[in-house]
């Protein structure tokens, strides 16, 4: 079974599974930590079901363009419910590596992403690209622990240190504004959220 097919099995019980771990409560926390510039554009690589965009909207509202990114249909179709019906929200089935948006965004996402793909430097230096100059990235990446193994049997993950992540981090042309260590629950033993910003270029131009 691909990681594709097993999201899509996945979906209808994935945003009930991540809220029963302390996930919804992390994500919280995360987005209480961030203060982007900007928060009119926002894109969530690998929204699975969709709690980091829920945590966004509790924190900062409905942006004004929303995108979904995942290669699941069922994880976005579940993404999408989760979301409110009134705020207008594109939904992208496709790999990161494939998505080419005609403006970049203030604020990317990415909740346990970049540990799921071949090169998850190049996978961080794409959201770098997805991020506009001034823009903010938060991620939520695996962190080591005992626990990683029991999880590793069925999604095949990695798992990365602090300095690591923020070393590919630096190396994709972002600068680190908060790490975040999960207080409760799974997070806060497989987990740390961090915030970077992408420094503005000297002649930016604004979509």
């Amino acid at each position: 079974m691909t990681l594709q097919e097993q999201y899509d099995q996945a979906a209808p019980r994935w945003a009930t599974r991540l809220s029963a771990l302390g996930f919804t409560p992390a994500y919280a926390a995360l987005m209480a930590a961030a203060a982007p510039r900007h928060t009119g554009s926002l894109c969530d690589v690998g929204a699975g079901s969709g709690a980091l965009s829920q945590a966004f909207y509790a924190r900062f509202g409905a942006p004004k363009r929303h995108v979904l990114l995942d290669t699941s249909a069922a994880m976005l179709q579940t993404a999408r419910a989760a979301l409110p019906a009134t705020t207008q929200i594109e939904t992208e089935q496709a790999l990161l590596a494939d998505y080419r948006p005609q403006c970049g965004f203030d604020v990317t996402l990415a909740g346990h992403v970049i540990e799921h793909c071949p090169s998850p430097e190049t996978a961080l230096q794409q959201i770098a690209a997805l991020t506009r100059p001034g823009g903010t990235v938060i991620l939520a990446v695996s962190h080591p622990h005992i626990c990683q193994i029991v999880i590793w049997l069925k999604w095949r993950h990695r798992w990365f240190r602090q300095d690591d992540v923020c070393a590919m981090a630096a190396r994709a042309g972002l600068r680190l504004s908060r790490i975040l260590r999960f207080e409760t629950g799974v997070p806060a033993r497989i987990s740390r959220g961090y915030i970077f910003t992408k420094p503005t270029q000297p002649q930016e131009t604004p979509c």
